[in-house]
């Protein structure tokens, strides 16, 4: 529709005034909006006509669904009252391509999810834990699965507030992982 087209010329004209590290392929965000009302066979028939590589094809038929998808999501757990934690969020938005986040926010009525998506490209896109694995080693954590748990754990806590600095880690790390008796 109109009013979406428009919708995605602001969101991408936002985004453009963020400077943001990485690629945006624009007209991937103005392609999903006019192809929007379509069903995914006309949507197939339309990347056939236009010659589009079958790799964006798969890109704009597995990006639409991952669209609708999300934000089906997002309005469950938004609707649910639920208190949702910063980190639950980028979970769910972190796997999608910037060009499928913008669409999103251009598509949905939502202002919440407006919000979250907003968040995620301000303030939670990009969020590392400061401890890496050679930290964990000193600290006596041996290489495996369990680091891998530990560094998505430490993420999650500094995605959700409840760590802020390294001496924070490193003690999240000693009371959750070493002080309970788990085998590092």
């Amino acid at each position: 529709s109109e009013n979406l087209l428009e919708n995605i010329k602001n969101v991408i004209s936002w985004y453009d005034l963020l400077f943001l590290e990485g690629e945006c392929e624009r007209w991937q965000v103005h392609f999903y909006g006019l192809m929007d009302s379509l069903a995914e066979r006309e949507v197939l028939d339309v990347c056939q006509r236009f010659s589009l590589s079958e790799k964006n094809t798969r890109k704009i038929i597995g990006g639409r669904q991952e669209a609708e998808e999300t934000l089906g999501e997002m309005a469950r757990r938004l609707d649910s009252k639920k208190r949702i934690r910063r980190s639950e969020m980028y979970e769910l938005l972190e796997p999608l391509s910037t060009e499928v986040k913008l669409f999103m926010m251009a598509k949905t009525a939502q202002k919440e999810t407006k919000q979250w998506i907003s968040l995620f490209f301000t303030k939670l896109r990009g969020q590392k834990s400061l401890l890496k694995g050679r930290d964990l080693i000193r600290l006596g954590v041996r290489p495996g699965p369990l680091m891998k748990e530990i560094l998505a754990d430490l993420l999650k806590a500094r995605l959700d507030r409840r760590i802020k600095t390294r001496d924070d880690e490193i003690s999240y790390v000693k009371r959750t992982y070493m002080d309970q008796g788990r085998t590092v």
